[in-house]
């Protein structure tokens, strides 16, 4: 595994929404997987094999403990994250850029309004 990024779109983790992916190498490509596709279960010997083969094919280096431990912290800190309202607002903006409807201004102001919370 080489890194946690972030994804194009949001999938289903659980109960939650997630945008990140794993980047992981095998024999020298680079490819994205979903976390729902990893498994935090143990490797079998089989798999741990046909890694070892796939990586020293490809003269690649095996991953270390260091390297895995950094990787596993990543990734359970990506699965407990919190969204800020920044976040949120990021991704609305993000939304709307992409959309292809032209933005109604009106109702947007309309929508606002309507959840504004008094200061009193």
């Amino acid at each position: 595994m080489l890194a946690l990024q972030e994804y194009s779109k949001t999938y289903k983790l659980g109960t939650k929404e997630c945008n990140q992916v794993a980047v992981l190498s095998l024999m020298g490509k680079q490819k994205p997987f979903e976390l729902r596709y990893l498994s935090n279960q143990d490797v079998s010997e089989e798999e741990y094999d046909y890694y070892k083969k796939a990586q020293i094919s490809g003269r690649q280096p095996l991953i270390t403990l260091a390297e895995v431990d950094r990787l596993a912290l990543q990734v359970e800190e990506a699965m407990n994250y919190r969204y800020t309202e920044d976040d949120i607002a990021e991704q609305v903006r993000l939304n709307r850029a992409k959309k292809k409807d032209p933005v109604h201004l009106f109702k947007d102001k309309t929508r606002i309004k309507d959840v504004r919370i008094p200061l009193r």
